[in-house]
């Protein structure tokens, strides 16, 4: 089944906060989209700090997205990415492997789904590449993370306004901002 909402990235991990209290959410319920949310901190700090400047919104969206009406999904890069960087030592209040497994986990028993790449291809992954002003390797995550959202007709949302570039191509794009 695909959704209409992916939430791919760091956003979730700036919600999340730190020691060990989890933000209360019900189930999501209808609907037939996912949620995708992408962003890369400048620090890392919003990974586990609730004192983050992202924190408080990010907190919110992410509630307000796991309570709505339309399904919520993590692709597998943010999921990753979470685990990596939640439990790096070279970030304050880094979260210990079980804590940052229990927040997945209790994402999912919330309702959020885990969504492949499967649909992903070549042709469209190149595009999207090509259409960021930015180089390879500095486009692909953003690039691989718009393709996995068109592939599923799901909306991706992010403070990265360089998902801006990947709207022509067919990304439906929630621009979140910072207040």
């Amino acid at each position: 089944m695909k959704r209409n909402h992916l939430m791919c990235g760091l956003l979730l991990a700036a919600a999340c906060g730190g020691g060990g209290k989890k933000t209360p959410v019900t189930t999501a319920g209808g609907g037939g989209g996912d949620k995708v949310d992408h962003d890369r901190p400048v620090d890392g700090t919003p990974v586990v700090d609730p004192t983050a400047a992202l924190h408080a919104v990010s907190a919110r969206w992410l509630e307000d997205a796991i309570n709505g009406r339309e399904p919520v999904g993590l692709a597998w890069p943010t999921v990753q990415q979470f685990l990596r960087l939640g439990t790096s030592l070279a970030f304050s209040g880094h979260m210990a492997d079980d804590e940052a497994i229990g927040w997945i986990e209790g994402w999912i028993d919330a309702g959020v789904e885990v969504v492949s790449d499967a649909d992903v291809d070549w042709a469209m992954l190149v595009e999207l590449v090509g259409a960021s002003p930015r180089t390879l390797r500095n486009a692909i995550d953003d690039a691989y993370l718009a393709a996995i959202a068109i592939s599923r007709g799901a909306t991706l949302a992010s403070f990265d306004s360089d998902f801006a570039a990947f709207v022509a191509h067919g990304l439906r794009w929630e621009h979140l901002v910072s207040h």
